[in-house]
C-alpha cells in the first residue's frame, strides 16, 4: 500500500495580512479512490485558498508533514485516504505532538477499503459527498463528537494508533486479499468481503492456513483467558466492513474484543450471527466463542498483527492494546 510521505502544497498559504490558516486536508493521492477522483476534487480545492492541501506520495516524509502541521495553528484536520493512511497519518499525529492538543479530525473514504471512516461518519459516503461535508464544517461552525482510538503498544516501536486490530484467521484473510483478489480486479470492501468469506469458508472446513488456531494468552482489564484463536479481534469501532458488527459484549468500556477458538462449535451454521453480534443461542464461551468491553487488552504470543489492514510482528511477543483520547471527529454524515 502506498502511504503519506513527501508532501507537494497545492494551495496557498496565507500572508501576513490575511486570516491564519485554521484548516487543512492530508492526503494519500495514490489511495485507490484518489487515483479516480481527486484530480477533479484538487481543482475545486483549489479555489479555496483558506484551506492547506498536502499530498505524499511515500511514507519517507509522513513525520515532517505531520510536524508542519501541528507547526501552525490546525483546528481542523482531513485525513483523506484509505483505513492503513488513517492508521499511519494517526500515528505519526501521536509521535509528533509533543504536549499540543490535536486538531479535530475528519475521515474522507479515498481509500480501497474505508472501514474507518464508514463507521466515524455514520454512512458509507461517497468521497465527493464526504469532501463537501467536511467543506461546510471547515466554512463555520460545527459540531464534533468524542471517540477513542486503539493505541497499541509494545511493537519494539513507538505506540500505534488506529481503529481494528485482528490477529490469526484476520492477517491471512488480509494476505490473501492482496496476493489473489485484488489481481482479479476486485477492489473496495467487496475485496474484503470476499476475503472474510474465504477465510469463514477455510475455518469451516478446517484447512490449516485459516484454521490452525495461534495460541495466545489475552488479558481484558486483567481477566486472563487462554486460547487457541481461530481470530482475535479488538476494535474502537461499531461496525466494521459491509457493515458487519461482530460483537455483544456488554458495558460501556470503549474497547470491543471479539475472540473465536480454534474448532468453535458449529462455526459455519453460526457464522452470520457472528457476523451481526448475535450471541444467542449458539456464541457461547463454551461453544469458544467469546465477546466482551473493556479498557486495557494485553495480548501474549508469538504471532503477526494487523491494525487497519497494515502487517507487523511483535519483537516482544506481547501487545498492549488501551483507549486513546477521545479525539474530537467530524461525523461528515451527520451534516446536510
Amino acid at each position: 500500500m502506498r502511504c503519506p510521505g513527501r508532501i507537494a502544497t497545492i494551495a496557498r498559504f496565507p500572508s501576513s495580512a490575511e486570516q491564519r490558516l485554521r484548516s487543512a486536508i492530508l492526503t494519500n493521492p495514490h489511495s485507490s479512490r484518489n487515483r479516480r477522483q481527486w484530480p477533479r476534487l484538487r481543482e475545486a480545492l483549489s479555489r479555496r485558498p483558506d484551506i492547506r492541501l498536502i499530498e505524499t506520495d511515500s511514507l519517507d516524509d509522513l513525520r515532517p508533514a505531520i510536524d508542519s502541521l501541528l507547526a501552525d495553528p490546525v483546528e481542523l484536520l482531513a485525513i483523506n485516504g484509505g483505513d492503513g493512511t488513517v492508521h499511519l497519518a494517526l500515528s505519526a499525529l501521536l509521535q509528533a505532538r509533543g504536549e499540543r492538543p490535536l486538531p479535530g479530525i475528519a475521515l474522507l473514504p479515498g481509500g480501497t477499503t474505508n472501514m474507518s471512516a464508514r463507521d466515524i461518519n455514520g454512512a458509507a459516503l461517497s468521497l465527493r459527498a464526504a469532501l463537501d461535508a467536511w467543506l461546510d464544517a471547515a466554512s463555520g461552525p460545527h459540531e464534533t463528537q468524542l471517540r477513542h482510538v486503539l493505541r497499541v503498544s509494545g511493537t519494539g516501536a513507538p505506540p500505534q494508533l488506529g481503529f481494528c486490530l485482528g490477529m490469526g484467521a484476520i492477517v491471512r484473510g488480509i494476505e490473501y486479499c492482496h496476493e489473489r483478489i485484488y489481481r482479479l480486479g476486485l477492489k473496495d470492501e467487496w475485496a474484503s468481503g470476499v476475503a472474510v468469506l474465504r477465510a469463514a469458508w477455510g475455518i469451516a472446513r478446517r484447512e490449516a492456513v485459516f484454521a490452525d488456531g495461534v495460541p495466545l494468552q489475552i488479558n481484558i482489564d486483567e481477566v486472563r483467558h487462554d486460547a487457541r484463536a481461530a481470530f482475535l479481534i479488538v476494535a474502537a469501532l461499531d461496525v466494521l466492513m459491509l457493515g458487519i458488527h461482530p460483537f455483544w459484549g456488554r458495558g460501556n468500556a470503549p474497547l470491543q474484543v471479539t475472540l473465536v477458538n480454534e474448532h468453535a462449535q458449529r462455526f459455519l451454521r453460526s457464522f452470520p450471527d457472528l457476523l451481526r453480534g448475535r450471541a444467542e443461542p449458539h456464541l457461547t464461551e463454551a461453544a469458544g466463542y467469546l465477546s466482551r468491553r473493556g479498557h486495557v487488552i494485553e495480548v501474549l504470543g508469538d504471532s503477526p498483527y494487523t491494525i487497519d489492514g497494515e502487517i507487523y510482528h511483535s519483537t516482544t511477543n506481547a501487545i498492549r492494546i488501551d483507549a486513546f483520547g477521545p479525539l474530537n471527529i467530524i461525523r461528515l454524515g451527520d451534516r446536510r
